[in-house]
């Protein structure tokens, strides 16, 4: 018997084993049996004596009575250990990239039911970043007031654009907080609210419906879109409520509102999506207390980081380029852009520079620009997937009306070589830039294979790089005094490069290309840089004066010499004071979910009988019950 109960008792080496199995790697008892049978063969495993072991390494209700403690000590420690522990990189990555944001809030990720916040953006790479992320008690307007307040607070900066899943109460907090900001709702959220509201309510004549809402929603004229929404109406008066509270927000959702804004050729918020689900996949349950939520956060940053790493490290391998297209048509433009671009933003504009062969420009007649600027009302133009590359995204009219008929040199019409129907009109300015009607340069920050023909065709069409937003560029690389390029045809041998005076170009910077903006963001950021500093060295001198007593006479003399001198008021006291009052911290309070908790029976009303009767068998042969057919009596 003592034998026996020697033989199965796990060794210290298995239970470290099954310590690290459960706590870090967070495997069931079946996958860690698997584990434990392959790397200890001989030793007997028995399903009692593994599942106790695995419940030894387990959070217990005990231990998690303390949890909103326990994170705030965590984070005590960390400060009072580095200064600057919490990493900058998110307030950076906010103050670079928060052109365009997308926001989700996502459910169980806790035992407390509260709801995560994610705020997610992408980098120069066109890779996911995770830039923001807070625990909300409810999905309230005043929750989300308070979490772009303390983004605000931490990052002084207001995102150009954000896009939301069409939330009123994230509406409602965006315009309060962020009123530099242009929110956008995801369309495919979008589709799913329609689909819910109002397809019982249709019927038959819903794919109807949605056929037509599809084409007013891609309507690229104001007065286009009016007059097809009214025309929605009157097709389907059942959707008339729910389509005026939908009106109420077209500015968020229509395309002739939103086309001018930048959102990387985004309609929907999938990449937030996508945070979400590697973050769902690190966490073990949604039981999990607030400690582990932040360590698997801390994680999927880190994660993030040496993504970031690999991505450098693979940059700075030597490799053999291919001869492109893009090489003999525009050699020294080329060359720039791998100056400027990252690899896979470098990639993207050499596809356009040879896709830009397949295509003819043609410039317009002088005489027949007023004829053309008419017929080109998009009243008669039906998009029904505004996102595939020759579809207008602005009329020639609006093109007009928008940087006026003076600042115009040229006109070029676009049709592809297998066709005579005009794709695309490019407008050429006095500054040198250019606006297509494709907006690809303003949406995605990619200049067009429609211009680069037009740089084929004639010389009056140039290349700047601030044409390309600078959030593609390399860090520190500012492309504002760069040279104008033509194509290599027009220039002269071993000449590849205009010389002009340098001018910036802003050229339609929806996409925030303001550097005043962006250098008071980072003159935010620097602050946060230089307080963390100081405070390092404020613990490292009082350590150090505290051992001697003329070393902290001195001390103090030098601080009450500084505080004499500004004329700034100081706030450390305030601090101080702060840091000495006592709280009593408590777990947040477990938001209780739909439905009826797990284990319990259902309360039955005073109608319903109370004793279920038992389902017996009843013979096929004679129809009585008790029996079946098999075992029956009866003749």
């Amino acid at each position: 018997m003592i034998t026996f109960e020697e033989q199965k008792k796990f060794t210290t080496e298995m239970m470290e084993d099954i310590k690290f199995l459960t706590s870090h790697c967070k495997f069931g008892a079946t996958a860690q049996r698997k584990f434990l049978e392959g790397k200890y063969p001989s030793q007997p495993i028995y399903s009692k004596d593994l599942y106790a072991a695995i419940q030894k390494f387990r959070p217990t209700s005990k231990s998690l009575l303390n949890d909103a403690a326990l994170m705030s000590n965590w984070l005590d420690h960390q400060k009072e250990c580095d200064s600057r522990w919490m990493t900058p990189e998110q307030v950076d990555n906010w103050i670079q990239f928060s052109d365009c944001v997308l926001n989700d809030v996502t459910h169980k990720t806790n035992r407390y039911g509260m709801a995560l916040s994610l705020f997610v953006g992408f980098n120069c790479h066109r890779n996911n970043i995770l830039l923001a992320q807070a625990l909300l008690s409810d999905e309230s307007m005043e929750s989300h007031l308070w979490v772009f307040h303390e983004i605000l607070k931490a990052t002084g900066r207001q995102p150009s654009v954000i896009m939301t899943d069409a939330d009123p109460a994230v509406d409602s907090a965006i315009r309060q907080v962020f009123s530099q900001t242009y929110p956008i709702h995801c369309a495919f959220h979008m589709t799913q609210n329609i689909n819910k509201n109002l397809r019982k309510i249709l019927g038959d004549s819903y794919p109807k419906f949605l056929d037509a809402f599809y084409i007013c929603r891609n309507s690229l004229a104001n007065e286009t879109f009016e007059k097809r929404f009214e025309n929605l109406f009157q097709d389907f008066p059942d959707a008339k409520p729910y389509l005026k509270t939908l009106y109420q927000t077209k500015t968020y959702w229509a395309h002739c509102f939103t086309s001018f804004k930048f959102t990387a050729g985004m309609i929907a918020t999938s990449r937030v999506e996508a945070v979400n689900a590697c973050l769902k996949r690190l966490l073990y349950n949604s039981n999990i207390s607030l400690c582990d939520l932040m360590t698997e956060i801390h994680r999927l940053l880190d994660m993030q980081d040496k993504k970031e790493q690999y991505n450098f490290w693979k940059l700075a391998i030597p490799c053999i380029r291919n001869q492109e297209k893009s090489n003999f048509l525009f050699r020294k433009l080329d060359n720039y852009l791998e100056k400027f671009l990252t690899p896979i933003m470098l990639q993207r504009q050499r596809d356009e520079i040879n896709q830009s062969v397949y295509y003819t420009a043609t410039k317009l007649p002088d005489n027949d620009i007023e004829t053309i600027i008419e017929s080109s009302d998009d009243c008669n133009i039906e998009i029904r997937d505004a996102s595939e590359a020759e579809v207008q995204q602005i009329t020639l009219k609006q093109i007009i009306a928008l940087v006026d008929l003076i600042n115009i040199t040229e006109i070029w019409s676009i049709i592809v070589n297998n066709t005579t129907a005009i794709k695309h009109y490019i407008v050429l300015l006095k500054n040198n830039s250019h606006i297509c009607s494709c907006l690809s340069t303003i949406q995605q920050g990619v200049v067009c294979r429609h211009y680069f023909q037009v740089m084929l065709t004639t010389s009056n069409a140039k290349f700047h790089i601030r044409l390309i937003p600078s959030r593609w560029y390399y860090k520190d690389l500012d492309g504002s005094n760069e040279p104008f390029f033509t194509a290599d045809k027009f220039c002269k041998e071993n000449d590849g490069i205009i010389q002009e005076s340098p001018v910036h170009i802003d050229y339609l910077c929806a996409y925030g290309q303001d550097k005043d903006f962006l250098e008071e963001g980072l003159n935010t950021y620097q602050q946060r840089l230089v307080y963390g500093e100081l405070h390092g060295m404020y613990k490292k001198a009082l350590h150090k004066a505290l051992q001697n007593k003329s070393s902290s006479q001195q001390l103090i003399d030098l601080l009450k010499e500084f505080t004499e001198e500004t004329d700034e008021p100081s706030e450390d006291e305030n601090f101080s004071d702060k840091e000495n009052q006592e709280h009593v911290l408590h777990n947040p309070k477990k938001r209780r979910g739909k439905g009826r908790p797990l284990g319990t029976k259902r309360f039955k009303s005073s109608q319903e009988t109370k004793n279920k009767e038992k389902h017996q068998r009843r013979c096929k042969k004679c129809g009585n019950v008790g029996h079946y057919q098999k075992n029956c009596n009866n003749v």
